[in-house]
């Protein structure tokens, strides 16, 4: 069930670097021709204010976060429940037994 998640959530992130990347594709091909017409002083001054991308960005970095978190947990929760069954196991073949 957890690597199903985790496929999930690594699918998740895949498309979310590909529409960053193709948003910043479109964004670059609109942007050509006014950064041609501009100075490079006021396309410095201009840079800091562009934040295409960046909510998107936000969010994979997250999905990332959360993906070690769940990957981290997984193996941990793996063993808890592994060592669940086998008491259970044992007290089961006890009570047969």
């Amino acid at each position: 069930m957890y690597l199903v998640l985790l496929n999930l959530h690594l699918a998740a992130l895949v498309r979310i670097v590909q529409v960053y990347s193709e948003k910043q594709k479109l964004f670059a091909q609109a942007k050509t021709e006014e950064k041609q017409n501009m100075k490079f002083s006021q396309f410095i001054k201009n840079l800091h204010r562009e934040e295409s991308g960046q909510d998107l960005l936000e969010y994979a970095l997250v999905l990332a976060a959360v993906l070690a978190a769940v990957f981290a947990g997984s193996t941990t929760l793996a063993g808890d429940i592994a060592t669940a069954l086998t008491t259970i196991n044992g007290k089961i073949t006890a009570a047969i037994g």
